[in-house]
């Protein structure tokens, strides 16, 4: 029974690491069944939604025998779709960033990126809003932005696509939603003075 055991368990550990750690897992519980006697596997199957379904016994052949029957589910491996309606409207010393409210379950937040030559990337920050406001910025300077959405278990979506915004000094800051009225008010042909 030992070298059954022996030839299963590489077998399994191989089966599982190939299939269902191509991504990191998640530990959702850790708890520690069986003793020091033995443990045999005598079934694993894989189920209908790619995860897999194991049954066996503890104290195999002993008066005292435990059966047990672990299911491994299938891991998250979809992303999230890609935020809609990106946008970028620079203000005095910052960029005011907004997007459309996601209309799913499968997201968690949003994740924020910046550039300075739109080369070099950098986090700048991480909401669960469809808005942002990146300050500190140098006026006269362009900078390049894209976010991503992240679901619950970790898997982000492609990225939007890039935005260059430039923050000039003496620009007034506001709700895009009033520029578009106001200019949606002059007819769009000129703004009022």
């Amino acid at each position: 029974m030992n070298q059954l055991r022996h030839l299963i368990i590489p077998l399994l550990a191989s089966l599982l690491s190939s299939t269902l750690l191509a991504q990191a897992p998640d530990t959702l519980w850790t708890r520690t069944y069986g003793t020091a006697g033995d443990e045999v596997l005598f079934s694993i199957d894989q189920t209908a939604d790619d995860g897999f379904i194991m049954g066996g016994v503890v104290g195999f052949g002993s008066e005292t025998s435990d059966y047990w029957l672990v299911r491994l589910g299938a891991p998250d491996i979809t992303p999230p779709a890609a935020p809609t309606g990106f946008a970028a409207i620079a203000g005095d010393g910052e960029v005011n960033l907004q997007w459309d409210t996601y209309q799913g379950n499968d997201y968690q937040e949003y994740y924020v990126y910046m550039g300075s030559s739109g080369v070099s990337w950098a986090a700048v920050d991480t909401t669960s809003q469809s808005h942002s406001t990146v300050t500190d910025l140098t006026n006269e300077t362009p900078y390049y932005f894209y976010i991503t959405a992240v679901d619950g278990a970790g898997n982000k979506s492609v990225p939007t696509d890039t935005l260059t915004a430039t923050p000039q000094t003496g620009l007034f800051e506001a709700d895009s939603t009033a520029l578009v009225a106001l200019y949606d008010s002059t007819g769009g042909t000129s703004w009022p003075r």
